[in-house]
């Protein structure tokens, strides 16, 4: 990458971080039950005890994934035949 266009995408980066700053006073709001995402019951917490990013995510959707699975089952939900992309016909 040419210095003329890395000096361009770090002016861009610098914009966004200043456009999306969280502000200092939210920084120390959240505890470690703070509920982070809803959907997938991840907490602040869990996030800070992942060793990295990709560690925190991981372990979050297949939990996600084995409780909605189950939950399924539980109330019998028939399974779709083909796919959303596919549908099958008859």
């Amino acid at each position: 990458m040419s210095k003329r266009r890395s000096r361009r995408w770090q002016r861009f980066a610098d914009a966004i971080n200043r456009a999306f700053r969280l502000a200092e006073s939210l920084k120390n709001a959240a505890t470690p039950e703070s509920l982070l995402c809803r959907c997938e019951d991840v907490r602040c917490g869990d996030v800070a005890a992942a060793d990295d990013w990709l560690q925190a995510k991981l372990t979050q959707r297949p939990l996600a994934v084995w409780l909605a699975a189950a939950a399924a089952e539980r109330a019998a939900v028939p399974r779709p035949r083909g796919n959303a992309y596919c549908p099958r016909r008859g």
